[in-house]
């Protein structure tokens, strides 16, 4: 968990993770943070077939693009692959795809991005 890293969009932490070399998501409370439904995201054709060219176009496992953690000591949830990120932005509001869009300039810019503590 060393790598957890806490950002606040409206003051509601959504925490990312570097999992295997690659950053994750929590995309259970980015749905929430944006009062949008994870569960339509995923099942909506156009998820699916993002999902789907993602992976054959990086040549990953479509089940490697989320990875469900229930229970422990682990921040629980759905994380998705860097590569949905965005998607998943886009489908939750323009306002929280521009906050992530944000971040991501900030990144590229400054190499850092500045990180709130998540509320109490």
């Amino acid at each position: 968990m060393q790598n957890l890293q806490i950002f606040s969009y409206e003051g509601s932490p959504i925490e990312f993770e570097v999992i295997d070399g690659k950053v994750f998501a929590n995309a259970t409370a980015m749905f929430k943070a944006g009062n949008a439904r994870l569960d339509n995201w995923k099942n909506s054709s156009n998820t699916y077939r993002y999902a789907k060219d993602v992976s054959q176009k990086l040549g990953i496992a479509e089940n490697q693009l989320l990875v469900i953690r229930q229970g422990g000591l682990e921040p629980q949830g759905t994380w998705i692959h860097q590569c949905l990120i965005l998607n998943a932005a886009r489908y939750i509001s323009v306002d929280f795809e521009i906050w992530c869009d944000e971040k991501v300039s900030e990144l590229l810019r400054t190499g850092k991005t500045e990180r709130k503590p998540a509320p109490a």
